[in-house]
């Protein structure tokens, strides 16, 4: 088994030891588990969370994840970012998800913008991605990965031991990169996983309107970046919009 700090270049205050993974067997969600651990019990970056069965698991806009047989692990992270950089909580926790599917040996896992994990045209699970301010900073965050084994069953042979080995390893490594304050690492890695970017999309935003064109970057904010047929770009950013569809260019 490779160990995180053997894959990536040092940076400032780097978390090099895995800490043990808390467990439960149930519980509200897997998040929740993990804000309350980092706001009562302040535990340190790269704490990792693994919860058998979700009572209320939900995704982006509150969408109920509920699949007969899946996983779902979360860390928290504490990084040196400012708080416009929030949105980079949402690429690295996609990076994670892409990661534990590919080491599971499914090469072809791409992920879309901002958080659903594919094989091929397969949506085979999700990321998440909460960022809690502080005074001028990000005090903490919380990054998930959700799996839905039976999808990946159909694709290889595994189980919910070894998908969650696979996504606690990826988000320790995901708590490693997150204490470095620059992102450009982050940035690049999500790029060259991320189908979304080179589409031409139309974004449904929030409160109401749209955003179409094509996806010409991933700006430093980790929000996508959209040039019309005009020419003016626009960033569109993970709580600016409820939906995205991928059109004909």
């Amino acid at each position: 088994m490779w160990r995180v700090s053997s894959l990536i270049a040092p940076c400032r205050n780097v978390v090099t030891v895995s800490r043990p993974t808390k467990r439960s067997d149930i519980g509200l969600s897997v998040e929740a588990i993990a804000e309350q651990s980092a706001r009562r019990d302040g535990v340190p970056g790269g704490t990792t969370f693994a919860l058998a069965r979700e009572v209320a698991g939900r995704t982006r806009g509150g969408e109920a994840w509920n699949p007969a047989n899946s996983i779902a692990v979360a860390v928290v992270i504490r990084p040196p970012w400012q708080p416009e950089e929030a949105d980079v909580a949402w690429i690295l926790a996609a990076v994670a998800g892409v990661r534990t599917i590919r080491n599971l040996g499914l090469q072809q896992s791409e992920c879309q913008w901002p958080d659903v994990l594919c094989v091929g045209d397969r949506p085979v699970g999700r990321s998440f991605a909460k960022a809690f301010l502080g005074p001028g900073s990000i005090e903490f965050a919380v990054l998930s990965v959700r799996l839905d084994v039976g999808e990946l069953l159909s694709c290889i042979a595994t189980d919910a031991s070894v998908v969650e080995a696979a996504a606690t390893e990826e988000l320790d490594r995901a708590a490693v990169l997150s204490s470095n304050v620059d992102t450009v690492e982050i940035r690049r890695e999500f790029i060259g996983l991320c189908r979304t970017i080179g589409q031409t999309i139309e974004v449904d935003l929030k409160p109401k309107g749209y955003a179409r064109g094509s996806v010409v970057d991933l700006a430093e904010s980790g929000g996508i970046v959209v040039e019309s047929s005009t020419g003016m770009r626009e960033v569109v950013t993970v709580d600016a919009f409820r939906r995205i569809r991928p059109i004909s260019a």
